[in-house]
């Protein structure tokens, strides 16, 4: 009885490290392109960031940053801060990769702004594969690993 327990439960830790989040993970495609899409990344020291679409060029927040758990099939995020764009011109771009028409914000100061009192949001999250690529699934949405971190 001892060894079968032992023995299941060297499977269960063995499941639960290989479903680890560490790493950067991208929406929508396993494929890197000129630019990132909307990514995650997780690190073992338990931080995480999101960054929107580098194919977007309004935009001025840059990053949400702060730590992550995981419990059962959910991801808790805390968030304790955000990398924004403050200031900067527009001006029409010459990438055209860009899902903003071709403008951009250029020239602007990145600002690290720190939250007073940190949001907590829960992500209902689920491990695949799709072929020989890892994903997950945070709310419906999949997010293909890109980069081990």
């Amino acid at each position: 009885m001892r060894l079968l327990f032992l023995i299941a439960f060297s499977c269960l830790s063995s499941f639960l490290n290989a479903q680890t989040v560490v790493g950067i993970w991208q929406e929508g495609t396993p494929d890197v392109s000129a630019a990132y899409h909307n990514t995650y990344r997780f690190l073992k020291d338990g931080s995480f960031s999101f960054n929107p679409s580098e194919y977007d060029g309004l935009k001025r927040i840059l990053s949400i940053d702060g730590k992550y758990k995981l419990e059962n099939n959910k991801l808790i995020l805390t968030i304790t801060g955000t990398h924004e764009l403050i200031g900067g011109t527009l001006k029409r771009s010459t990438f055209s990769g860009l899902s903003t028409h071709l403008w951009s914000i250029e020239s602007g100061a990145i600002k690290k702004n720190l939250i007073s009192n940190p949001k907590k949001e829960i992500i209902y999250i689920e491990f695949a594969k799709e072929g020989e690529n890892s994903l997950i699934v945070l709310d419906s949405y999949k997010f293909y690993k890109i980069k081990e971190d």
